[in-house]
């Protein structure tokens, strides 16, 4: 992603990428408040989180998806927000935000800022497919959480494997072919994002003991254009995550995301549109099957 006046330093075009590529997943395709209310309301009737509680949002974006959900459920807790953006996250706050009950922390999963056993709910919605180290992420979730205090956990399943990841593949075949150069993570998604790998890892883990589900099939809806610009920022920040050391190879993949992906996106687009014979209100290809799992942290099962 090109940004206009002045040029701004290698590290702030990624940064700002990846900020505009989330806030647009988030705005674009399916809001993650109702999972944090669903979650709260599930989290209410196993625990009672007071004033003097923590509660840890582990890839909180702005904090506002945790501050609304709070809000509709009445919930009391002190949130922290963890997210290695903060700038320019906080101006997406409205005005009128309560922070009163909210702290933003800079940090990542895998090494949280935080001493043991010193939160009592920990929430990762839609955070898995970011982390480097899954299973890091979340020993260092257990490590902070105390003992008998949950741990949320939303994700979708393996087959709502996003239509990006076949674009990305299909650009690095591309960009192969201009540069020479090969990419052989976007062969495959992060190991063990998906909803039915959580359990496998979990119990890797060691020391967590499920607490409650839910599952929901939910086609997401969303207009022509919002998808696009939704494939688009998303493939123009891949070029960030997959190619992280050669700034030329980045601009290159960029420009394939316009000059070639975006072409084929609106094929495809057009294509599911005619099959669902309504323009208007065009679906992603896959519904999605996505679920909430809240596990409580049991010491007595290491």
């Amino acid at each position: 992603m090109e940004l206009g006046g002045q040029a701004p330093s290698h590290g702030n075009v990624d940064a700002y990428a990846g900020m505009m590529a989330r806030r647009a997943v988030n705005n674009f395709a399916r809001e993650p408040v109702d999972f944090y209310v669903k979650g709260l309301e599930m989290a209410s009737g196993l625990i009672e989180l007071g004033e003097s509680d923590v509660w840890l949002d582990v890839g909180c974006s702005s904090g506002l998806p945790g501050l609304q959900a709070a809000v509709a459920t009445g919930t009391r807790a002190y949130l922290i927000g963890l997210d290695p953006y903060r700038e320019p996250f906080d101006i997406f706050l409205p005005p009128d935000t309560d922070l009163s009950q909210f702290t933003f922390m800079h940090g990542v999963g895998e090494d949280i800022p935080l001493p043991d056993n010193s939160v009592k709910l920990v929430t990762l919605h839609n955070t898995l497919f970011r982390a480097q180290n899954i299973r890091q992420m979340l020993e260092e979730v257990k490590r902070i959480t105390e003992p008998g205090g949950l741990i949320m956990i939303s994700t979708n399943a393996r087959s709502h494997a996003r239509s990006r990841h076949k674009f990305e593949r299909q650009l690095g075949v591309w960009v192969s072919q201009e540069t020479g150069r090969t990419f052989e993570r976007i062969r495959a998604p992060a190991e063990g994002c998906y909803l039915e790998d959580v359990p496998r890892i979990i119990s890797a883990v060691g020391g967590l003991a499920l607490a409650d589900q839910f599952i929901q099939d939910s086609p997401a809806i969303i207009t022509r254009g919002k998808r696009l610009d939704t494939y688009i920022v998303a493939l123009q920040y891949s070029a960030s995550l997959l190619v992280p050391n050669d700034w030329d190879v980045r601009r290159i993949w960029r420009r394939l995301v316009i000059e070639k992906a975006l072409p084929m996106i609106e094929r495809v687009i057009a294509s599911h549109e005619k099959r669902l014979n309504d323009p208007s209100q065009a679906y992603f290809p896959d519904t999605v099957h996505r679920g909430l799992l809240i596990y409580r942290n049991d010491k007595t099962l290491v």
